[in-house]
């Protein structure tokens, strides 16, 4: 199964609570074991889900790197962090991601979420 990668920005009035919970929920699943997915999704889906609908409202940049045979793309989750702010990255990240310029300079120092 391939995964594709897009860039959303955080919504302003997120705390830093609420970035861990969906940096930390979205990380924590693959390691889960059957029984602990199922006690997880039980307790967590209410906050996941609406953590979830209100960041894909957010402007973004949909599917910018998949594993679906994207040559680029180990070069580009080595350079490219999946959590942070945007700012001014190296030149090559931008050869990588050709529609980050643009987003960067219309949204610099927003706060950002890459998710498959």
């Amino acid at each position: 199964m391939s995964s594709y990668w897009s860039l959303y920005l955080v919504p302003d009035e997120w705390t830093l609570r609420d970035c861990l919970t969906v940096a930390y929920s979205y990380h924590i699943q693959a390691l889960m074991s059957d029984d602990e997915f199922k006690q997880f999704h039980e307790f967590n889906s209410l906050i996941w889900t609406r953590h979830y609908d209100e960041l894909v409202k957010q402007p973004s940049i949909c599917d910018y790197t998949s594993t679906n045979g994207d040559p680029d793309f180990d070069e580009i989750m080595e350079r490219f962090p999946i959590s942070g702010r945007l700012y001014e990255f190296d030149k090559r990240v931008y050869e990588l991601i050709p529609r980050l310029k643009e987003f960067v300079e219309k949204y610099k120092g927003k706060r950002y979420i890459c998710m498959n």
